[in-house]
């Protein structure tokens, strides 16, 4: 019996030092993400003064233009992190969400929609950047939030968990 409590003391603390063990892995590989800017932190983008109101006047479907709340997610053929977010959505665009595809045809859209499993029917091609240049989206994967109407923020999306982060924000934003 003495030797059974032994022992379990002994994994106990061997447990011990491998979980301070991870913890300590844990903070370093943090500290390493922020020394080389790998962090997934979102950060805002600026609209620019005198957007065209309402949403269709920027090229989106006039069908914008009477929703309280519209996300539009801007995703890029070209882009990896673009990809990965269009394959974690599973085929399924979110309610409340459309996407702006950036292609430089037609076919390489649908190439593109195809391979992540994206219904065509909620998505919007951008094959001259017409739309994105509007709203003076630069990079790729962003999201420009609509509200009743107005685009009140946008953002890029680093990663799918700042997607999640976005549609999971409280329906009414403070505008500004």
């Amino acid at each position: 019996m003495i030797a059974l409590t032994i022992a379990v003391c002994i994994l106990t603390i061997v447990v011990l030092i491998c979980v301070l063990a991870l913890v300590d892995q844990y903070r370093t590989l943090e500290v390493v993400r922020t020394e080389l800017g790998l962090n997934d932190t979102p950060e805002a983008l600026a609209l620019p003064e005198g957007l065209p109101t309402p949403p269709s006047s920027a090229g989106l479907p006039a069908e914008f233009d009477g929703h309280e709340r519209l996300i539009v997610l801007f995703l890029s053929t070209m882009c990896s992190t673009c990809q990965t977010i269009a394959k974690r959505l599973r085929g399924e665009v979110p309610h409340g969400v459309r996407l702006v595809i950036e292609a430089r045809s037609h076919e390489d859209a649908e190439t593109w929609l195809s391979a992540a499993r994206m219904p065509a029917d909620r998505v919007i091609v951008d094959e001259e950047a017409k739309i994105a240049t509007t709203l003076d989206i630069t990079v790729a994967p962003s999201a420009v939030v609509f509200q009743d109407g107005r685009a009140v923020s946008a953002q890029t999306i680093p990663s799918f968990r700042q997607l999640e982060a976005l549609l999971a924000a409280p329906e009414l934003i403070t505008i500004p």
